[in-house]
């Protein structure tokens, strides 16, 4: 949400000329005090002044309120003072800036323009446009005025519309500039593709892509989404998608053209497992992974879930791996991995409580739960108990939930069952 900023303060100085509004003199000198980030020479040039011209006090607010309105800065002000050059008095202007914090990254994604480019070309254009920008309601117009020009520059019409995106893994935000009234994905055509076929890439995509709007960014999240996970799948870890382009960024519905670089199958080489206190051994045997084998990912990932589950059964409920680092050797075409798993806290059974039992069901129930009170909270045996006891009972039940709640400033868990 855009907060309210310091309004303008017009701080003014007025030395050997009479301060009316109309008084009119030439423009010998312009000083910029205040800026950290932003050059002296690009603020000048913003507020749209030139030494030499002539001036009045009006052009010095109406300057004042151009800076102002770039969202650049928290308040703006300025004083002048007499300045003599030969025998005709003039002006020497100081403007006086506190600049905005420019905290929030900045994502041009127009479709068929390349985003580097066209920071390039903006930038010449306009100096004060760059990755990062204060989240202000001033600074998005004047982002979307400089995108814009530059647009109409190319014989684009696009209206530019600005899209807040978290980045909750990251905890960042960004803002997003999109043209307001995007192309539809048509048909998606694939080049360089061998080891999957062009159906089923499209039919990867049937349930995602066509109709939906467009933009560089966007679909090429969707190929990585959906594409990447069955070429890893094959092994071929190292696929890439170089190019992806319109066909026709003008038109209400293209044509979306995909180049794959498929690279080469890769088989698992070595793994390894680190953490602090781990027991290796068995967390490699748990895992099973394919050493020497081809590199199927899906398959590695639920290597790491069998580690990870026989972690949380000694009571490490919030285990958690890294995305494991991969090491190429072309030679070989293998790659090894490495996994730095960290188990957390450790967490201990503390109570069992059954709803929906009859209180004889219940007490015959209870006599099954093996786990012991202080044990390590094992996460599934709860779900192992269930089965064994309601198979040892006979009993039928229409729906069962299982829930482990953590008592507040503490490592024991209480196991809730809820029988229906």
């Amino acid at each position: 949400m855009f907060q309210g900023r310091t309004a303008l303060l017009l701080v003014t100085a007025w030395v050997g000329i009479a301060p009316t509004a109309s008084a009119q003199a030439p423009l010998y000198e312009i000083r910029v005090t205040g800026n950290v980030q932003l050059r002296a020479a690009d603020i000048i040039a913003a507020s749209g002044l030139k030494t030499g011209q002539t001036v009045t006090r009006d052009d010095f607010d109406a300057a004042n309120q151009k800076l102002f309105e770039t969202g650049l800065f928290t308040s703006v002000n300025y004083r002048y003072a007499a300045k003599m050059q030969g025998n005709v008095a003039g002006f020497s202007l100081t403007l006086e800036v506190a600049e905005e914090p420019a905290a929030t990254e900045v994502i041009l994604d127009i479709p068929g323009v390349d985003e580097s480019k066209l920071w390039q070309d903006v930038a010449r254009s306009d100096p004060f446009a760059r990755p990062q920008m204060p989240h202000n309601e001033r600074a998005v117009a004047y982002y979307q005025h400089a995108i814009e020009n530059w647009l109409r520059a190319h014989n684009r019409q696009d209206q530019i519309v600005m899209e807040d995106e978290s980045d909750l893994s990251r905890g960042t935000m960004a803002v997003v500039f999109v043209p307001a009234n995007l192309p539809k994905i048509g048909e998606v055509v694939f080049a360089g593709n061998d080891a999957i076929s062009n159906d089923a890439l499209q039919r990867a995509l049937v349930n995602v892509a066509p109709g939906q709007d467009y933009t560089d960014r966007m679909f090429r999240r969707m190929i990585e989404l959906n594409l990447r996970p069955i070429y890893e799948e094959k092994g071929h870890l190292t696929v890439s998608f170089p190019h992806i382009a319109i066909a026709d960024p003008a038109a209400a519905t293209s044509t979306i053209n995909v180049e794959v670089n498929e690279g080469p199958e890769w088989t698992l080489g070595k793994v390894d497992v680190a953490g602090d206190g781990l027991p290796i051994d068995p967390l490699k045997k748990a895992a099973q992974f394919p050493e020497g084998k081809l590199a199927n990912w899906k398959q590695i990932q639920a290597c790491i879930g069998k580690m990870e589950a026989l972690i949380r059964r000694d009571g490490y409920l919030n285990v958690t791996s890294s995305k494991p680092e991969r090491a190429f050797h072309e030679k070989e075409r293998a790659v090894d991995l490495t996994i730095q798993v960290r188990k957390g806290q450790r967490f201990l059974f503390a109570a069992l409580q059954i709803n929906g039992f009859s209180p004889d069901l219940e007490q015959k129930a209870r006599k099954l739960w093996k786990l012991a009170q202080g044990a390590p909270m094992d996460a599934a045996y709860p779900n192992e108990y269930i089965r064994s006891m309601l198979d040892s009972l006979h009993v039928q039940v229409k729906s069962i939930s299982t829930s482990l709640h953590i008592r507040p400033g503490t490592n024991l868990v209480d196991v809730v069952l809820n029988f229906r």
